[in-house]
């Protein structure tokens, strides 16, 4: 019968197989210059039967709870496996064999040849893993693993022995460009039973994510870290992926175009004006009559969703182009810690339908017609159009913008699924409070306000919807990110988005609050 603790130290050394001096050196040549940065795959690297038994144990006795944020979604086991003995004795108690691999990856051997496999220097005795399940669907996103006083990573693999490339589920390291991470992975490394990954962490340069499982088999994983044995300085968590996320980026603000006068949101548009807006906007959304209505919801709400926004003839045509393609004229663009998506570059029937929208979108007549639905002037704005590919694509939630702006999004789908409402496929936008800095672990985001989160909930969240206008007031507490378009979406996310600069006499009084009525029309 298992003692605790004291007892599995002493069969740790037995757990892992051993390596000979030879095969030390060879893995560390391989670590030292593995590309893009320092990593190594020991294989087999833990005894077959103990691991087995370990991940049993982790499938039957352990409970996995549904996270999903920003970042990622995935099942995780809520007790951190360093100290589930005082938080959760009785599932302790149920798993000693996933102790015992626990034990001895964190065992004083182990400890030194992950030492001299790494150069990393001198790692302390901080256990530091938890165990992870991703399911069909599941992901995590681009990320440095950069917090505290990390040295080194590892995943154990306790996945199907039959998984296979197709399943997904991929290890993906990201090289560096011009002092960013490159949207598109370099080099991966496959899921494999009982294979053990060891990977340098560096700050601003380790990134690296996990791709989207794509079959029916758990990708089940013990991960974590070893922690020098010394503590470091503040510079490493400041140039972190999750540090930068912290740094609010400059906006390049420009005029509407043919913009000369910043006129009373009261005043009618002109006939010239309602004639260029008829061009691309459905009649329902120029008849002033409506436009008192849709100014009481925004001034409840701060946010109103306007559907079959723009007219038929532009509606269809974003669809037809973007089911039909090709597509291979658009450019990738990132970084993948904050970002990816494809931007137009060249010609294509997308990118032409998707800039007549944001042609009208930069307007001086698209501004005067959003001052008389929000109450609220625009007075330069941030136009860009974007498309999410399924498998692929996404942003996070990075510091906004230092002052209360207007989000103004186009969203246009090539197939407009019922799936897209279910929120299984990802592509909505979603709308949280900024947490406060502390020592958040980049790999297990703040984001819990999302579905599967235990306190908090999302400001905000709007599903993609073909031919839609989301208009949302935004203020500088507030984050915002697209979610992971699924590989399993019907087609991809299109939108524009056009980010609004106010006047700055209709800034927002920050005491005064509405209610939570539905702003949808």
């Amino acid at each position: 019968m298992d003692q605790g603790p004291p007892k599995r130290q002493k069969t740790a050394d037995a757990v892992l197989r051993p390596l000979g001096d030879d095969e030390i050196k060879a893995k560390h040549a391989e670590y030292a210059t593995a590309a893009p940065y320092p990593h190594v795959v020991l294989r087999p690297a833990v005894d077959d039967a103990t691991l087995k038994n370990a991940r049993r144990e982790a499938i039957h006795e352990l409970r996995a709870d549904y996270k999903e944020t920003d970042l990622f979604k995935v099942y995780q086991v809520p007790h951190d496996l360093g100290t589930i003995e005082r938080t959760a004795p009785q599932l302790a108690d149920k798993a000693p064999s996933l102790l015992r691999v626990r034990d001895a990856l964190y065992s004083e051997s182990t400890r030194r040849l992950v030492e001299r496999i790494t150069g990393c220097g001198s790692i302390g005795d901080t256990v530091d893993c938890s165990a992870n399940v991703y399911m069909r669907g599941g992901h995590l996103l681009c990320h440095d693993d950069v917090i505290g006083n990390r040295l080194v990573s590892f995943v154990l693999y306790l996945v199907d022995e039959d998984w296979s490339e197709g399943d997904g589920g991929a290890f993906e390291l990201f090289p560096m460009e011009n002092g960013e991470p490159s949207p598109i992975p370099c080099n991966q490394v496959a899921c494999k039973w009982n294979s053990l990954l060891l990977f340098k962490v560096e700050p601003g340069k380790s990134h690296h994510a996990v791709a989207e499982v794509l079959g029916d088999k758990p990708r089940l994983t013990i991960s974590g870290w070893y922690h020098a044995a010394e503590q470091r300085d503040g510079a490493a968590a400041r140039a972190s992926s999750l540090g930068q996320l912290r740094v609010a980026e400059a906006r390049p603000f420009t005029n509407f175009d043919g913009d000369e006068d910043e006129d009373d949101v009261e005043k009618p548009l002109s006939g010239e004006d309602l004639s260029a807006l008829a061009s691309w906007v459905a009649p329902a959304y120029l008849d002033p009559k409506a436009w008192p209505r849709l100014r009481e919801h925004f001034a409840n709400d701060s946010a109103a969703r306007l559907v079959d926004f723009c007219c038929a003839s532009v509606a269809s045509a974003v669809a037809k182009a973007e089911r039909e393609g090709p597509h291979d004229t658009w450019r990738v663009v990132g970084p993948p810690h904050k970002r990816r998506y494809c931007v137009p570059q060249g010609d294509s029937d997308l990118g032409r339908a998707l800039a007549k929208v944001e042609h009208g979108a930069s307007s001086a007549a698209f501004r005067r017609l959003l001052a008389r639905i929000t109450g609220v002037r625009p007075v330069a704005r941030d136009a860009t159009i974007r498309r999410f590919r399924p498998g692929r694509d996404y942003t996070v939630a990075v510091s906004g913008d230092p002052v209360p702006v207007i989000d103004a999004t186009f969203c246009f789908l090539g197939s407009n699924s019922e799936e897209w409402a279910s929120g299984e496929i990802g592509g909505f936008e979603t709308y949280i409070e900024a947490e406060d800095e502390g020592d958040a672990d980049a790999a297990v985001y703040d984001g819990d306000a999302g579905e599967g989160g235990d306190e908090g909930g999302d400001l905000l969240s709007v599903e993609a919807q073909h031919n839609c206008l989301s208009i949302v007031l935004r203020d500088p507490g507030t984050l915002r990110f697209v979610k992971y378009v699924s590989a399993f979406a019907p087609s991809a996310r299109c939108d524009v988005e056009v980010v609004c600069r106010i006047h700055d006499e209709d800034l927002p009084d920050p005491d005064a609050s509405g209610d939570e009525s539905d702003g949808d029309e």
